[in-house]
């Protein structure tokens, strides 16, 4: 039997009343209680509809987003205000970028003002349209709303917040977007931004690193924003937080070469090998840090293994791996066999730690010597290295056979030791 629709029957006239007592409440002239109600059912009514359906309801049922933002000064209850932005959101479906900008670009604005983050969101919703298209971004970055966009960033809800960035990024895939980022008067913003709360700098951060690596342009006008010098001054941060924070955001460039391009000419890469060429010093904070560091040269061997090659070249990265499987610090020693695992994931890595003999010997070493999590950690890497993520040629398969033998395994049963450590 077909189902009735939210129009038919029971519900028809209950949506006719709702629609009749929003009307009136614009003008002032219906109580809470019946504002509360009615909301409810337009919300119900509203939900699922696309662009298409939700144009049909408003035409057998009119009712105007501008007649639920008039609603808006006269509701105190979270409960209310949360109802009318959901229907809202759900009536402004089918505009557009540009459809929003022109009718509601003062409401946009308020809203951008509200200390409630459902209105934020509200607002955020019907701005993320301007990502649909090149010119939904021009009108977008040449109106009042993109700055107000930008220190949105430093609202305190944290779903605010990285909606916010989520909306920057996508504004960014697109010439006019990411130009209008590292503009002056955007730039002015996000640096002042990045004097506050932590969490507010580090958004920044994040949101400048993702747009900075995805074309030589970005990364460009990026650095002579001075926003990524920021970034690498933080590196040497005294708050072992804040530097752990930046070598994330730095693990991320490494990720296209744009990025890693960029680390390698502004320094990045020699400051964090000088972290590993230091003498250990039993320290929380200075081992949490040289961990972060040895995890950021593990990264760059999956993403990028050629570029792991050449820094083999020149920095003896391998080396530098060895000298932390021979510290007494467990920490160490884990976060530098899980290295040499990412390194042997790959055909590069694993023909570069074949040929540079002395790691493997020491993860082997490590491997026979080493006991419960360390051992665990241990049997994960030599699974990667065994287990080369690429079709494996003759050499790779001659290299791994041989770490499998002088670990006394046998060349029969291999395949079945490499799930069981899996």
């Amino acid at each position: 039997m077909t189902q009735p629709t939210v129009d038919q029957s029971n519900t028809a006239m209950d949506i006719e009343t709702a629609v009749a007592t929003i009307t009136a409440a614009a003008g002032g002239n219906v109580g809470s209680k019946d504002v509360v109600s009615s909301l409810t059912t337009l919300n119900v009514a509203l939900e699922g509809r696309n662009a298409a359906q939700v144009l049909a309801f408003t035409e057998q049922h009119p009712l105007s987003p501008e007649q639920l933002a008039m609603l808006m000064p006269a509701l105190e209850d979270e409960h209310s205000v949360n109802l009318v932005c959901r229907v809202l959101e759900k009536l402004l479906v089918p505009l557009n970028y540009q459809a929003v900008q022109e009718r509601f670009q003062p409401l946009l604005l308020a809203g951008f003002d509200d200390p409630n983050a459902s209105v934020r969101k509200l607002v955020l919703s019907a701005v993320s349209k301007a990502a649909q298209s090149e010119d939904a971004v021009l009108l977008l970055v040449a109106s009042d709303v993109f700055p107000a966009l930008l220190e949105c960033l430093s609202f305190a809800d944290i779903e605010v917040g990285e909606i916010t960035a989520r909306i920057l990024v996508e504004v960014a895939k697109y010439h006019t977007g990411f130009q209008a980022l590292f503009g002056d008067t955007s730039v002015s913003i996000l640096s002042q931004l990045t004097g506050g709360d932590d969490v507010v700098k580090f958004r920044v951060y994040d949101l400048v690193a993702r747009v900075s690596s995805t074309s030589d342009e970005a990364l460009g006008l990026a650095q002579r924003s001075g926003l990524l010098q920021l970034m690498i001054e933080d590196l040497e941060s005294d708050d072992i937080l804040t530097a752990l924070n930046i070598i994330e955001l730095f693990s991320k460039l490494i990720e296209t070469d744009v990025g890693l391009s960029f680390l390698e000419t502004a320094g990045v890469l020699p400051q964090l090998v000088s972290v590993l060429q230091e003498e250990a010093v039993d320290d929380v904070s200075a081992v949490l840090y040289r961990c972060g560091v040895i995890k950021f040269f593990g990264r760059l061997a999956v993403h990028q293994p050629e570029a792991l090659k050449s820094a083999q070249g020149k920095y003896n990265i391998f080396g530098l791996l060895d000298r932390q499987l021979e510290s007494p610090s467990r920490e160490l020693k884990e976060a530098a066999l899980v290295a040499i695992g990412n390194i042997g994931s790959t055909c590069t890595g694993l023909r570069s730690l074949d040929a540079q003999n002395a790691l493997l010997a020491s993860f082997t070493d490590t491997y026979r010597s080493s006991a419960g999590p360390t051992k665990i950690i241990a049997m994960q890497s030599l699974s990667y290295l065994l287990g080369v993520s690429e079709a494996p040629d003759n050499e790779i398969s001659s290299i791994t056979n041989r770490i499998y033998t002088g670990l006394g395994g046998s060349s029969s049963r291999k395949g079945n030791v490499i799930i069981a450590v899996n």
